[in-house]
């Protein structure tokens, strides 16, 4: 015997399951209206349309909104929701590499600390040497250290609203030339993935120093030393304020910028954040997942492998989406169980998110 309500809930698409639909290679219109029939039968109820290694169509290009197309149409022949996976591969933000391309300011930064002479291609922030038991400012002649950054051309500085501007035109706003007229009909919204800071904690970005003098009424440069010494206890002070800035910068930078775009355009805005399961690797990764989550409409997180994840990735989402009355929860899940995961398996992992 079922329920007539559960049999309600089971022929309604809101409450099906959705997947990550990888296209790794040519997408042609047979393979894509083949697969979705399958998924229909198959009880699923939306697809995540997800570029992953192996794509032979250039991403976002002619091929791929052509492909895109074809599928946004059999979709809605089926009834099955479409959902926007906003980057190739992962993290988010930089749109397969056309933002980094835009020069070092849009690139992600990092700290090092060196000796004055040897910091090669980085760039010198601020120079210290020791005066009265104390490390001061002084110019990099006879400093006894000196603090860089150095960029990576691989991902990039989410701190930056311009790297966000650029991320939204490259990427979001091609799916509205394109698509617009399906936006929150079989569209249903964007997914974004791991956006993140880098992952050292040591982040930098050219954006800090005026924010924290906004802030704090000081300059960043004067103890950014203490990002390395634990000098007495005016590190704790200093580090509390400096990720103060980094998060309020990220959140505000990133997450609240495309949470207005999704809003202002009727759509959803879900995903997950990089190292939301502990404190410590939120500090290192998104600066604190909860701030973060107040700007997703449809909230979510990410449980990985067969393991039992820590409470808290569950309760930091279900805290916010009580606080903030969001109806739904979405949960990334069965990532890297394997191939041999079996069925009991995967049905333990899922209760365990029910309870």
């Amino acid at each position: 015997y079922i329920d007539t309500r559960v049999k309600d809930m089971m022929n309604n698409t809101n409450f099906k399951p959705t997947v990550f639909w990888a296209w790794n290679g040519r997408m042609t219109d047979g393979d894509i209206r083949r697969e979705i029939g399958e998924f229909a039968r198959s009880g699923i109820g939306g697809l995540h349309l997800h570029a992953r290694a192996g794509l032979s169509v250039e991403y976002l290009g002619k091929e791929w909104i052509r492909a895109f197309e074809t599928s946004v149409a059999e979709c809605k022949k089926y009834g099955l929701d479409v959902w926007i996976y906003d980057e190739q591969g992962w993290p988010s933000g930089f749109a397969g590499g056309k933002v980094c391309a835009l020069g070092e300011d849009y690139l992600q930064k990092f700290l090092c600390k060196t000796l004055p002479g040897e910091e090669g291609g980085m760039c010198v922030l601020a120079a210290y040497r020791k005066e009265n038991g104390a490390y001061k400012r002084c110019e990099k002649e006879g400093a006894e250290f000196v603090v860089c950054y150095r960029a990576d051309e691989h991902y990039v500085d989410l701190l930056n609203p311009r790297v966000t501007d650029a991320f939204i035109e490259c990427t979001h706003e091609v799916y509205k030339k394109e698509f617009s007229s399906e936006f929150g009909k079989t569209i249903k919204g964007i997914f974004t993935d791991e956006p993140q800071i880098h992952v050292s904690s040591l982040v930098w970005s050219n954006e800090i120093p005026e924010a924290y003098r906004k802030k704090y009424g000081s300059d960043v440069l004067d103890g950014l030393y203490l990002l390395f010494e634990e000098n007495g206890e005016a590190y704790r002070e200093y580090r509390y304020r400096y990720y103060s800035v980094v998060r309020d910068l990220f959140v505000h930078n990133y997450t609240e910028r495309i949470s207005r775009w999704c809003e202002a355009n009727g759509l959803i805005f879900t995903g997950h954040f990089a190292g939301e399961e502990g404190l410590c690797v939120q500090a290192a990764s998104n600066t604190g997942v909860m701030p973060h989550y107040e700007y997703m409409r449809q909230l979510g997180v990410d449980y990985l492998g067969r393991r039992k994840n820590p409470l808290l990735l569950f309760k930091q989402a279900s805290s916010v989406a009580n606080q903030f009355e969001r109806p739904r929860i979405l949960s990334e899940v069965f990532a890297c169980t394997g191939n041999g995961v079996s069925f009991r398996e995967l049905a333990a992992i899922w209760n365990y998110h029910a309870v």
